[in-house]
């Protein structure tokens, strides 16, 4: 985001957010505490060329965000994994934005009921957020606590936030929502670029030899269940169209190394999509009770090869989906076709 944008974003939201903060003064009929209306994280705003980093934690995830020149990427296990910039610009505008109304509880035992207890404390419901610059020194080390909505007019939202060097829990006003999980700050869409109207014929082949396939001759068509027994009706009309919806609607749950998890031949299911333009989308997968997963083995839309235009190399990566998902891509002809009548 261009430092001009994002100050013209920061004057509007300041408006609005000093005219909460005065509201609540009105409200209360007290004078405002020491240190309200100030931003949450200093100087944030003006420095934001200088976060390099971005570490994400709540009680069971870990996330850490990497600036690659223009580019925010994953780090850790995941590292080159091209991260969502207009997640990771939401992210740290909501901090930016975000200024202090009321000074709350410094008692520590009630920190977990504003949920602005350590995050790695059993049932922690907060999420940790640290900031550090290229040299790696903090910038911004806090916890994203509880929100509360309707506290602090103008339609702000108030939120519990606790710095990690303050004893004491300060409730905020601002659009400050913070997600720990890979599928806050990635783009979940596995298959770019490709509706159901794009598709013009689907075959899933199962390691035990069975083989379905779906086609049309034109877009306008309706799929046809090829070798369907003709005395045997479909489950539904809409279920020969149901591989390509998915394929368009499908979002992952997690980003995994391709080492993580060893495809099995004896267990993997392929499918391959092909397009009316020319393209294709390979596809395994593969589900070990625990968990589903695909690997994407090839992706070319209208000749090109969507890495190229995603900048995801996505030989490094497996997709973790849903198990009802992974159903959905991997049925057999009897999970088409109606019960038979007699």
């Amino acid at each position: 985001m261009k430092q001009s944008t994002f100050v013209i974003l920061l004057v509007a939201t300041g408006l609005s957010v000093a005219a909460a903060i005065t509201a609540a003064g009105l409200r209360s009929g007290s004078n405002l505490e020491a240190g309200a209306g100030e931003p949450f994280v200093d100087n944030l705003g003006e420095n934001m060329s200088a976060v390099a980093s971005i570490t994400l934690q709540s009680n069971s995830d870990r996330t850490e965000l990497i600036r690659n020149g223009d580019q925010w990427v994953l780090g850790g296990d995941l590292e080159g994994y091209p991260a969502s910039n207009i997640e990771v610009r939401d992210l740290l505008v909501g901090l930016a934005d975000s200024r202090r109304l009321e000074p709350k509880t410094a008692l520590k035992d009630r920190f977990a009921k504003l949920q602005v207890n350590d995050v790695t404390e059993t049932g922690a419901e907060g999420k940790r957020v640290t900031i550090k610059n290229k040299d790696g020194e903090v910038l911004a080390d806090l916890i994203v606590g509880k929100a509360w909505f309707g506290q602090v007019g103008l339609d702000k939202t108030g939120r519990y936030v606790r710095a990690l060097d303050d004893d004491r829990a300060w409730l905020t006003v601002g659009d400050l929502a913070v997600g720990a999980r890979v599928r806050d700050v990635v783009d979940t869409k596995i298959i770019p670029a490709i509706t159901p109207v794009d598709v013009r014929r689907v075959t899933v082949s199962h390691p035990d030899g069975h083989e379905l396939v779906v086609e049309r001759e034109k877009p306008e068509d309706n799929f046809t269940l090829v070798d369907k027994p003709a005395d045997r009706e479909l489950r539904s009309p809409a279920i020969t169209g149901s591989f390509a919806n998915a394929l368009q609607s499908m979002t992952l749950e997690t980003v995994l190394p391709a080492t993580a998890v060893t495809l099995d031949p004896a267990k993997t299911v392929m499918l391959v999509a092909e397009t009316f333009d020319g393209g294709t989308v390979i596809l395994k997968l593969q589900n070990d009770g625990d968990q589903s997963v695909l690997a994407v083995e090839g992706l070319h839309t209208a000749g090109r090869s969507a890495d190229e235009k995603t900048g995801i190399d996505r030989r490094r990566w497996l997709y973790q989906v849903p198990k009802w998902r992974y159903d959905d891509l991997t049925k057999q002809m009897k999970d088409m076709l109606a019960e038979p009548t007699s």
